[in-house]
């Protein structure tokens, strides 16, 4: 049975009814959905924009056969209905995108709960179940986490941790607050202890209580945003988007990318950028302040590279990485790769993490294939090809 898309309906748009009714569930379970969307996606209906303004790894590597593979797990927190307390889930569509106005078709796993992110109702299982309104999944072009074109460009996003902002509250107030906020507070028992700007875990109204100096603090966090004069704004997952459309090359993303100034979509987060070619080059891109950093690399978690921001801690994605692409210089057979993958892929259940992985993909540059592996299971992928 076909979902309902009324929004789409009220258009009479054949393509983005088209689109919403290509929906296929993958998986048994619906984590992971496939969908193609070959409408003009640059050209947003006004209804839409509601919607629209909504911990990873990643490492770039050729296999034995010399061909440039990107691995990436999109690492995230979802919950039903937004309850910190509940289940975790999550919403993974594969979406071939085929815009008449780009240069490229492209491929991607993009997270479709974003497009839900007041109601949080889109959970697994839901876009196939006879009822929930699909019309904001044609917007999913626009929320690829990661991708690849016809050109062999690869690009995925990582997070990073904004510096926390701190301002005092009345105590009994916040004693009451943390009981129904929904954040995850912290409470401490330490005469003169009081919250930094690199306290972990923190997101725009964490609340900090000391018992001991009955004293408490909300978090605030600033939006990353470049301004230079002259140049247009785009925010991350868009520039992502018009790279898989546009560019064919690293040195092709990298000049547009430096047409605009980049901002962030969710306040207090930021993000970089690991973006491929099928000639085996590879870079990230961070947006440091009003500069663009390129740093030529081929893996990165959800840390700055260009400066030491001080959150990596006991994290040591980045140096399983390190080490394992050093172990295999040459070359590494892609189940090796996928196990590297698995490796640093997070899972709250075994006591070193908090994030989850939800999707894991392998993107191939020159047989433009992909493999997906749903809500960290890697005992089984879904293969797609571009």
């Amino acid at each position: 049975m076909k979902n309902p898309h009324v929004l789409l309906d009220a258009m009479k748009d054949e393509k983005k009814i088209a689109a919403a009714e290509s929906l296929r569930r993958v998986d048994e379970k619906g984590y992971l959905y496939y969908m193609e969307s070959d409408w003009d996606y640059y050209d947003i209906p006004e209804v839409f924009m509601p919607i629209f303004d909504t911990g990873c790894s990643t490492f770039f590597v050729k296999n034995l056969e010399g061909e440039p593979m990107m691995y990436r797990n999109y690492d995230y927190r979802h919950y039903y209905h937004g309850d910190k307390n509940g289940e975790l889930t999550a919403l993974g569509v594969v979406v071939r995108s085929s815009n008449p106005k780009a240069k490229y078709k492209s491929i991607g796993v993009a997270d479709a709960f974003w497009l839900d992110r007041v109601k949080q109702e889109m959970v697994e299982g839901t876009l196939d179940d006879g009822k929930t309104d699909v019309s904001a999944l044609v917007l999913t072009p626009y929320i690829c986490m990661d991708g690849m074109n016809e050109a062999g460009l690869t690009t995925s996003i990582m997070a990073l941790t904004v510096d926390s902002k701190w301002t005092e509250m009345d105590y009994d107030v916040a004693v009451e607050t943390i009981k129904t906020n929904g954040k995850e507070n912290y409470e401490h028992d330490e005469p003169g202890f009081v919250p930094g700007p690199k306290e972990k875990r923190t997101e725009i109204g964490t609340i900090v209580v000391n018992h001991a100096d009955k004293k408490a603090w909300v978090c605030s966090k600033e939006l990353p945003a470049q301004k230079n004069e002259g140049k247009p704004t785009t925010i991350h997952t868009i520039l992502m988007r018009m790279m898989l459309d546009y560019c064919g090359t690293v040195e092709e993303a990298i000049g547009l990318t430096l047409k605009y100034n980049v901002k962030s979509a969710i306040p207090g987060s930021a993000f970089h950028l690991l973006v491929g070619d099928a000639t085996g080059k590879s870079v990230v891109l961070e947006f440091v302040g009003d500069e663009t950093k390129i740093r030529e690399t081929d893996h990165c978690t959800n840390y700055y590279l260009s400066f030491d921001d001080g959150y990596r801690d006991k994290d040591r994605r980045y140096e399983c990485l390190e080490v394992g692409l050093e172990r295999f210089h040459s070359g590494i057979r892609e189940d090796f790769g996928t196990t590297l993958m698995a490796l640093v892929a997070q899972d709250p259940k075994n006591g070193a993490d908090r994030g989850k992985t939800l999707t894991s993909s392998v993107y191939n540059t020159l047989q433009k294939t992909l493999k997906v592996y749903a809500f960290g299971d890697f005992s089984q992928s879904y293969d797609f090809k571009l």
